[in-house]
């Protein structure tokens, strides 16, 4: 949770001198959801049918850990939220889950704020699946931080 933050930290700074960083972003996720929907597609049959929170919730969990979300960890818990809000994050909560769809709609910072803070967490907590379903937005968050 404190590296969800950090990245939202770390934005917020690095876009006001960085006026095409959230383009960016916003283009780094477009690059990188045909391969989480592919995986989805291969680990997730159905995801396209989950229209609710727990509908994603409870499918994220059994995609990641073949288990239900009751019977995960906070830890785990909040990894299967990382997954379901970065999808809500590229469909403007159309898809996934975690954030309301207003926020989405509020303004259009808010997903590649999501997306970086998401990205963050998973380096922060080594989250190498994460890194491989979304290597656009992880090489533009690494080579931004000053990582290889």
């Amino acid at each position: 949770m404190i590296a969800h933050e950090l990245g939202h930290a770390w934005l917020f700074q690095w876009a006001k001198s960085h006026a095409s960083a959230l383009e960016e972003i916003n283009d780094a996720m477009r690059a990188d959801l045909p391969r989480f929907q592919a995986w989805l597609d291969n680990h997730a049959r159905g995801w396209r049918s989950w229209f609710t929170e727990k509908q994603w919730g409870i499918g994220i969990a059994h995609a990641l850990y073949g288990s239900p979300w009751t019977g995960l960890t906070m830890p785990l818990q909040k990894r299967v939220m990382m997954y379901t809000d970065m999808m809500a994050a590229r469909t403007g909560g159309r898809q996934g889950a975690g954030h309301e769809p207003a926020y989405w709609r509020s303004q259009r910072t808010s997903a590649p704020h999501e997306a970086i803070a998401h990205t963050t967490a998973a380096y922060v907590t080594g989250d190498t699946l994460f890194a491989q379903l979304f290597p656009t937005i992880t090489a533009w968050w690494r080579s931004r931080v000053g990582l290889p």
